[in-house]
C-alpha cells in the first residue's frame, strides 16, 4: 500500500471506512483518541503510509516467528520419532499427552496445542489440530471417562455452601 495518496474527498472517505482495520493490523488494537475527520489529506496520506510500513514489517516478523516455530516444532518431532522408534501417530499421541499433562484436557485443549508450539495458524498447525481431534475421537475411553456412574456434581452447589455464611 505505499505510495497510497488521497486526492479528492471520496478518497478520503473510503479511507476512512478502512484504517482501524490497517492500523490493527500494524498495532494489534483499533486506533483510539484520532479524530481522523479533522486530518487534511496529506496528514491522512502520510498516516496510512507509516501505518502500512509498519503492518508490513509487523506481517514479515510474523512470517518469521511462525517459520521458526515450525522448524521447532518439526525438529523435537523428527527427533521423538527417532530417538524412540515410533511412528507419526504414536508421537503426536505422545506430544499431545504430554501437553494436557501439564495443561490438563478441555475443550481447547486440540487447539491450545497448536497455540502452545506457535504454529496454529500455519499449514502444519491446521493439519495435526486434524490429526489431534481424530486421534481424540478415535480413543474416547482415553480421554474422556465414559465409564465413570458417579452422579455429577453441581458445581454452583458446591460453591455456595462453601462461601455461604450459613452454611459454615
Amino acid at each position: 500500500m505505499n505510495g497510497f495518496k488521497i486526492t479528492t474527498q471520496e478518497d478520503f472517505n473510503d479511507c476512512l471506512m478502512w484504517i482501524s482495520d490497517l492500523y490493527k493490523d500494524a498495532y494489534g488494537f483499533r486506533p483510539r483518541n484520532y479524530n481522523f475527520e479533522n486530518f487534511t489529506f496529506q496528514e491522512l496520506t502520510d498516516f496510512v503510509n507509516d501505518l502500512s510500513e509498519v503492518a508490513d514489517r509487523e506481517r514479515k516478523e510474523e512470517e518469521a516467528y511462525q517459520a521458526n516455530c515450525v522448524a521447532e516444532f518439526r525438529n523435537k518431532f523428527e527427533t521423538l520419532m527417532e530417538e524412540q522408534g515410533i511412528g507419526y501417530h504414536t508421537a503426536l499421541e505422545w506430544m499431545f499427552d504430554g501437553f494436557i499433562a501439564e495443561e490438563g484436557l478441555d475443550w481447547y485443549s486440540v487447539e491450545s496445542f497448536g497455540y502452545h508450539h506457535g504454529i496454529q495458524h500455519t499449514e502444519l498447525g491446521r493439519k495435526l489440530e486434524k490429526d489431534i481431534k481424530k486421534l481424540v475421537q478415535d480413543n474416547p475411553k482415553k480421554y474422556f471417562d465414559h465409564d465413570n456412574d458417579e452422579e455429577v456434581v453441581d458445581q454452583e452447589e458446591i460453591l455456595n455452601k462453601q462461601y455461604n455464611p450459613l452454611f459454615s
